[in-house]
């Protein structure tokens, strides 16, 4: 049976050897698309994820079709995918600057009180008294 078949039979041992052969090229396609390092290990589970969801879509030999291509076209995809959602979330601003901004909250007047227990009252105020408003969920822990 062909490693395709065996994994489209669930075959445990056919997913271990199919990520040690091809995980290489998702890394590389990670790391030439400028993702940081850090980044390519949750990226890479995204690509063998959706292999997973759509491998009974993939038919060998279609159209000239291989696996290692339709990899690469999901490992574009899923790529594609991380830098609209880096879009969507900026970078965290740090430093100097961001330590200044804290500075201008205005003082709770409590003890010990510092810029980002300040700034954590601040912003979470709002939404605990939003989430007050919800009943409990039945059979919370």
């Amino acid at each position: 049976m062909t490693l395709i078949g065996r994994l489209r039979a669930g075959d445990e041992i056919a997913w271990e050897q199919m990520t040690r052969i091809y995980y290489p090229q998702v890394y590389a396609r990670c790391v030439e698309s400028g993702i940081e390092r850090q980044e390519i290990p949750d990226l890479a589970q995204e690509v063998f994820r959706a292999v997973l969801r759509n491998l009974d879509q993939f038919q060998p030999g279609h159209n000239g079709s291989s696996f290692g291509g339709w990899l690469h076209g999901i490992t574009r995809y899923k790529i594609a995918d991380f830098f609209r959602g880096a879009k969507k979330f900026p970078a965290a601003g740090g430093g100097t600057d961001a330590l200044e901004r804290m500075n201008q909250v205005p003082d709770s007047g409590e003890p010990n009180s510092t810029p980002g227990d300040r700034l954590t009252r601040l912003h979470l105020k709002p939404v605990l008294e939003n989430v007050q408003q919800f009943p409990a969920a039945p059979n919370a822990l």
